[in-house]
């Protein structure tokens, strides 16, 4: 909802907030890195992004997100791997398959 309304620095507090509480969360950590990509904070999206990988690594929507962070980067590479990670994972993925 607050993203809807356009609130990111607010979104970014809570996701820290609910890290703290659960931070063993892949869904959490890949929404902060979502919404610190939004904010162009692209370093600490790419970590939050790494970490929810790290505990959900066969998430096909969360190795895009990533590639997405990795092509804002210009690191083109890298995100063509996470790509095609995430269309090994799921054949079918719409957002991969518009993008690699």
């Amino acid at each position: 909802m607050l993203s809807q309304m356009g609130k990111t620095d607010e979104m970014i507090v809570q996701y820290r907030e609910l890290l703290r509480r659960k931070p063993a969360d892949a869904q959490i950590h890949n929404d902060l890195g979502i919404a610190l990509a939004k904010q162009g904070k692209l370093d600490e999206a790419d970590t939050q992004l790494q970490a929810a990988l790290c505990l959900k690594p066969d998430a096909a929507d969360f190795h895009c997100n990533l590639g997405n962070v990795l092509t804002t980067q210009g690191k083109y590479a890298e995100a063509i791997a996470q790509y095609h990670e995430a269309l090994r994972l799921d054949p079918h993925y719409a957002h991969a398959e518009t993008i690699s």
